[in-house]
């Protein structure tokens, strides 16, 4: 249903499972069982009530983590370290209260109930974003004096990720939100990096003290061109913070249009990377900028082309995370087609996903069982775009 991008249950059912009865073959022979009949999508959502969120959240790890052992990922790697971009969103909305652990919103007097969930997530370059932990944010009843948050999210999935990885050089990737004394102290106990986009409400003081020190530090600058784009960077060492120090980076940049127009982007980061001239560009491009990526090739891609993140695939809430992180499953089986060297340049190929999913779906419904057995006879082996 994800991979093909069909959005919903009922999608999926009207299109494989009444469409072909060749859709059984398929799946019989992924799933090495004879079956007379195609599932309805409401058994598999029974079945899925008895799927533990551990489960698949060790699905989803086992293969980023395969990933990162085969040192497919290494090229995307800033300074030794994978970048894991670090974001909240919300999963699914109500107007009325869904279950005793609904998250509330009260704007201008109307009350909307929600779920919400943090990711972490590997991020790159290209676009290839995969999940590497997921913690769903919830309130324990439904009269909390204190809503759970991002931040309470991060404190508890950060050990868990520590655990599951513990050797994995790290660079987290976060908004202002994460600015604190305590998010210092986890990377430094985890030998982790960070680069935080910093605002002046994050820390009125310290931003301060960053723009006094800039003034006095002139020397502590970095000029970049490159085709219409041009940008001057400033950074200050070892501004401490509750016996933790960092460094910040500024950076303005202009980029001069066809028509003559000029637009101004302004950057601001807070880092325990040493900075100094020669890496301050990387840390700013290559590293800060790229937290967008979970936003954008992230969340959007599975809420707006077909995966559809926020539609309710189940009123169970438990067996609605599972849908999630069955989601996270097959977007990286996806991206791994997509951003491969399996159909060369996709969208010369097949025009848009879209349409890649299409055909997926179209050989899914119409092959035989001769075809699948001797797919399975080839030998493939995916290389993934670095360019």
């Amino acid at each position: 249903m994800f991979i093909t991008l069909r959005g919903s249950r009922r999608a999926y059912n009207n299109s494989t499972r009444k469409s072909n009865p060749f859709s059984i073959n398929a799946l019989s022979f992924f799933t090495q069982q004879e079956l007379g009949n195609y599932p309805h999508g409401d058994t598999i959502s029974n079945y899925l009530k008895n799927v533990t969120e551990s489960d698949i959240s060790d699905l989803t790890q086992k293969m980023t983590n395969r990933l990162i052992r085969m040192k497919a990922l290494d090229k995307y790697r800033l300074n030794g370290y994978l970048l894991v971009a670090v974001d909240g969103t919300h999963q699914v909305t109500f107007k009325e209260r869904h279950c005793k652990h609904c998250l509330t919103q009260n704007k201008n007097g109307i009350i909307t109930y929600y779920h919400s969930l943090l990711e972490l997530k590997i991020v790159t370059e290209t676009g290839l974003v995969l999940s590497l932990c997921t913690e769903f944010i919830e309130n324990e009843s439904e009269n909390v004096s204190k809503q759970d948050c991002e931040l309470n999210a991060f404190y508890r999935v950060s050990s868990r990720l520590k655990e599951i990885f513990p050797k994995l050089k790290i660079c987290l990737l976060m908004d202002s939100l994460y600015m604190s004394q305590q998010l210092f102290s986890i990377c430094k106990d985890y030998n982790w990096k960070y680069i935080i986009n910093f605002k002046r409400g994050s820390m009125p003081s310290k931003f301060a003290e960053f723009e006094e020190l800039k003034i006095l530090e002139p020397e502590n600058k970095h000029f970049r061109r490159k085709g219409n784009i041009s940008q001057t960077f400033h950074f200050v060492n070892k501004i401490e913070h509750e016996s933790h120090y960092f460094d910040v980076v500024e950076c303005e940049e202009k980029k001069k249009t066809s028509n003559g127009e000029i637009k101004r982007k302004y950057f601001v980061w807070a880092t325990n990377f040493n900075i100094t001239k020669e890496n301050v560009a990387n840390i700013g491009n290559k590293g800060g900028r790229l937290r967008w990526k979970i936003e954008n090739e992230g969340f959007n891609f599975q809420k707006n082309s077909g995966f559809n993140l926020e539609h309710l695939y189940s009123k169970t809430l438990d067996t609605e995370k599972i849908y999630y992180l069955l989601m996270q499953v097959a977007h990286t089986i996806f991206q791994l087609m997509t951003f491969g060297n399996l159909v060369g340049n996709l969208i010369e190929v097949y025009g848009s996903i879209k349409h890649f999913a299409e055909c997926l779906r179209d050989d899914f419904r119409h092959c035989s069982k001769v075809d699948l057995a001797f797919s399975i006879t080839i030998k493939v082996q995916i290389r993934l775009d670095s360019s």
